[in-house]
């Protein structure tokens, strides 16, 4: 089965977004969602601090506001290359990271076809598995190649 992936950079309805999720749909909570949607290679909570506070966004309300789309599962955290911790925007439904190491370019996919380790799981260890999170890291075609 061929995999669908597709470069990061999403166009959401974010009222609709907000009301799928029950939570309010606050002009802060969408300039900070702006801000990470936007980059495909994810930011830092210090980028966005620095970036937002021409915009009167405070640190502790993108702290908030991260950890609430983290805990909603409307951003995921990576770590590059120095352990610093990214929040990358993720496509809402079954989509995982393929991230340069480089650069940082986020490339989603959707397949991974792991239902099978998940039942191998659950038989060995007794767990009811809910869900999984994948992440690989590589570099791509531009950094390979030199050109990023």
């Amino acid at each position: 089965m061929a995999g669908t992936t597709h470069e990061h950079q999403h166009q959401v309805d974010f009222a609709a977004l907000c009301r799928a999720h029950g939570i309010p749909c606050t002009d802060q909570r969408r300039v900070v969602w702006d801000f990470f949607a936007q980059h495909a290679q994810g930011h830092t909570i210090p980028d966005a601090v620095t970036a937002l506070a021409p915009q009167g966004i405070g640190r502790a309300t993108i702290y908030r506001t991260v950890e609430l789309f983290e805990r909603l599962h409307l951003l995921t955290s990576v770590r590059d290359t120095g352990e610093k911790v990214r929040y990358v925007a993720v496509c809402p439904g079954h989509a995982h990271t393929l991230i340069c190491r480089s650069c940082h370019q986020v490339v989603e996919f959707e397949d991974c076809d792991l239902a099978l380790l998940e039942k191998l799981l659950s038989e060995r260890t007794g767990f009811a598995i809910a869900g999984h999170h994948l992440e690989v890291y590589g570099t791509c075609p531009q950094c390979a190649a030199g050109r990023a």
